[in-house]
C-alpha cells in the first residue's frame, strides 16, 4: 500500500529531524546532550501488561500478527520523540520504556486503515505533546494532567465521528475481535493485576465495573434485557477501565477519589453510549458506539483534583485505619478478583448473546426492539432464508418489518420476498409482491432479478410480471435484466420481429458473459429465427457458455457436428 508506505517512511523522517533539531538547539546554547539508562517500574509493568493482551488477542485473532509489524514500527517513532522533547527541557535523555505503554495503548483501542496510517504516527505525536506540554504543577512538581494516548485518542475519534467518517478507524474490528477466545476477560484481567499488583490502581477499575455492573442489572429489571447487547460489559469497555483509566499519573491520588473517578468513567461511557445510539439512525446505521469508552477520559483527568476532593466529602472511609500496609495493598486486589468471579457469568455467557432472548424481550418490551434489531443484524445477517438459523428465521420477518417501517427500501424487498415466498394469507402474498416490485421500481436491480428468477422457476406462468421486471433492469443496462427480458420475449414469441426482438436483449446480456443468454441465441442462429443462420457462430457461443460451466451448452454442443475446421469440444 503506497500510503502506508509514504507513513512509514514519513515517519522515521520526521522523527529524525525532531531529534536533530532538538540536538542542534541545545548545541547552540553550548550545553552537552546525553543519554542514560533510567527505566521506571511503573513503564516496563504497563508495557508487560500490554503485551499480554496482544498476545492472547494474536492468539484468536491471527490478523493482529500482520498487525504487530505496524505496532512496533511506531516505537521507534515514539523514542525519537522522547529523546528530543527530553533533551530540549532537560538536556539529559532518561531512556526507559517510556515510548511502550503509549503506543500500547493507542494501538489497544484503535487501528488507522491502511491508506490513512500516517494518523497512526499523529496519534503518537499528539500523545507526547500533551504530555510534555498540557501540564499543572503540584508541589512544585509538573505533572501531564492527560492520559496522553487517550487524549490522542479522542481528539481523533471525535474528528472522525463529526467528520462522519469512522469508516477509516478500524474500531468495530477490534472491538469483535477482542472478545474471541474462552478466555478473553480474564487475558485483560490479568494483564491488569500486574499494574494492580503494583500500583494501587485497582480502586480505580473496580469503581468502573461496579456502576456498569449495577446499572445493566437495574435495566435489565426493568426492560428485560442488556443494556449493551449481548454482555454486561463490553469486552472493549473492560478493557478501557482495567488499561486506560488506570493511569497512576492522570488519576486522583485518594482511594476513595480513584473509586469514585471509576465509578464517573463507567457513568460516562454508558452516557456516550446512549448519545451515540439515539443521535445516529442505530440500529440500522453503522454501530459507532465503539467510541463511548474513550471519549470522557481526558474530562476526568482535567478534573481529577476535584475528584479526589469530592470523594473525601461524599463517600466514608470503610477502611480500618489499623490495617496494615499489606493489607491496604492486597485487600482490593482480592476483592476485585470476587467481584469480577460473582460478575464472570453476566460478561461470557449473557443471554443476550441469543437471538430468541431478544426476540422475546422485544415482544414483551417495545421500547428495547431497536437492541433486539441491532443483535439480529450482528447475528443473522448474511444469512440465505434457507440457511439461517432457527432463531433467525423465526425473527427475521419482524426484523425486516421494522426496517420497511423506518424508509429501507433494501428492507422492504426483503420483507416482501418473505410475504411473497412463505404468505399466511393471500393478502400477505399480494402484499409481498408489491412491495417486490416497488423496490425494484426504487432502483434495487438485484431484486428485479431475484424476483423474476423465483417467478420463472416457481410461477411460471407470470409472463407478463417477469417481462416488466426484466425491462426494469435491462433499462439499467444490467446484464442479467436483459437476459431475463430476452427469454421471456423469446418464450412469448411469434414471428420473426418477436424473435429479433429478443435477440437484441440476449446479445445484450450475452455481451456480458450471461452464459444463457449465449445460449439462446446460439439456438436462435442455428434455427435462422431472426433472419439469420450461423452454425459457426452458434458454435463459438455455445463452446464459450460451456467453458463458463454452463451445463446446457455443453449438452448442446455434444449433439452437433463441429464446423469446418475445428475440433469437437470435450468436457
Amino acid at each position: 500500500n503506497t500510503a502506508l508506505l509514504a507513513s512509514l517512511i514519513g515517519s522515521t523522517v520526521a522523527g529524525l529531524s525532531v531529534v536533530l533539531w532538538a540536538w542542534a538547539r541545545v548545541a547552540r546554547k553550548r550545553q552537552t546532550v546525553r543519554i542514560v539508562w533510567q527505566p521506571k517500574a511503573t513503564h516496563l509493568a504497563q508495557g508487560l501488561a500490554h503485551v499480554l493482551v496482544y498476545a492472547y488477542w494474536a492468539t484468536y485473532h491471527p490478523p493482529l500478527r500482520e498487525q504487530f509489524w505496524l505496532i512496533l514500527a511506531q516505537i521507534p517513532f515514539a523514542y525519537f520523540l522522547d529523546i528530543a522533547f527530553a533533551w530540549i527541557r532537560y538536556g539529559t535523555y532518561r531512556m526507559g520504556f517510556a515510548p511502550l505503554p503509549i503506543v500500547g495503548s493507542i494501538n489497544l483501542f484503535l487501528w488507522m486503515t491502511d491508506d490513512w496510517f500516517a494518523i497512526q504516527f499523529l496519534m503518537v505525536a499528539l500523545a507526547y505533546i500533551s504530555r510534555e506540554w498540557v501540564v499543572r504543577k503540584a508541589e512544585e512538581i509538573s505533572r501531564h494532567i492527560f492520559n496522553p494516548s487517550a487524549l490522542a485518542l479522542v481528539l481523533v475519534s471525535l474528528t472522525l465521528l463529526l467528520a462522519g467518517h469512522t469508516e477509516l478507524a478500524r474500531g468495530q474490528e477490534i472491538a469483535v475481535s477482542l472478545g474471541k477466545g474462552p478466555l478473553c476477560f480474564e487475558s485483560i484481567l490479568l494483564a491488569g493485576l500486574v499494574v494492580q499488583c503494583l500500583f494501587p490502581v485497582v480502586w480505580t477499575t473496580m469503581g468502573a465495573f461496579i456502576s456498569v455492573v449495577v446499572f445493566d442489572f437495574v435495566w435489565g429489571s426493568i426492560t428485560g434485557g442488556t443494556y449493551f447487547l449481548d454482555t454486561t460489559i463490553p469486552i472493549a469497555v473492560f478493557l478501557g477501565m482495567t488499561l486506560l483509566i488506570t493511569d497512576p499519573v492522570t488519576g486522583p491520588a485518594s482511594r476513595r477519589g480513584k473509586f469514585l473517578f471509576g465509578v464517573l468513567y463507567g457513568g460516562s461511557v454508558i452516557a456516550i453510549h446512549a448519545l451515540i445510539w439515539s443521535t445516529s439512525d442505530m440500529p440500522w446505521a453503522t454501530d459507532e458506539t465503539y467510541f463511548d469508552k474513550l471519549l470522557a477520559v481526558p474530562l476526568l483527568n482535567f478534573f481529577a483534583p476535584h475528584i479526589d476532593g469530592w470523594a473525601q466529602r461524599i463517600l466514608p472511609d470503610v477502611t480500618s485505619q489499623k490495617l496494615s500496609a499489606r493489607a491496604y495493598r492486597w485487600a482490593p486486589i482480592i476483592l476485585w478478583v470476587g467481584l469480577y468471579g460473582a460478575a464472570r457469568d453476566g460478561l461470557v455467557d449473557n443471554p443476550g448473546r441469543q437471538v430468541g432472548h431478544w426476540a422475546k424481550v422485544c415482544g414483551q418490551n417495545e421500547n428495547v426492539c431497536d437492541r433486539f434489531v441491532a443483535v439480529w443484524q450482528s447475528r443473522c445477517r448474511g444469512f440465505d432464508t434457507d440457511k439461517m438459523p432457527p432463531a433467525c428465521r423465526e425473527s427475521a420477518r419482524d426484523v425486516y418489518r421494522r426496517g420497511c417501517d423506518f424508509g429501507l427500501p433494501r428492507e422492504c424487498a426483503l420483507l416482501g420476498q418473505s410475504l411473497f415466498r412463505s404468505p399466511k394469507s393471500p393478502d400477505e402474498k399480494t402484499r409481498g409482491r408489491g412491495l417486490l416490485v416497488k423496490a425494484c421500481e426504487g432502483g434495487l436491480t438485484s431484486v428485479c432479478n431475484d424476483f423474476a428468477n423465483y417467478l420463472w422457476k416457481h410461477e411460471p406462468t407470470a409472463v407478463s410480471l417477469r417481462r416488466k421486471l426484466g425491462r426494469i433492469a435491462c433499462d439499467r443496462n444490467d446484464a442479467e435484466g436483459c437476459e431475463i427480458l430476452g427469454v421471456v420475449l423469446y418464450e412469448t414469441a411469434k414471428s420473426s420481429k418477436d424473435y429479433h426482438r429478443a435477440s437484441e436483449r440476449l446479445y445484450r446480456g450475452c455481451q456480458k458473459n450471461r452464459s444463457l443468454a449465449c445460449s439462446i441465441l446460439a439456438e436462435m442462429l442455428l434455427k435462422g429465427q431472426f433472419g439469420k443462420t450461423s452454425p459457426e457462430r452458434a458454435w463459438i457461443l455455445l463452446s464459450d457458455a460451456c467453458k463458463r460451466k454452463f451445463e446446457p451448452a455443453c449438452k448442446r454442443l455434444k449433439t452437433l457436428s463441429p464446423p469446418k475446421g475445428r475440433r469437437r469440444f470435450s468436457r
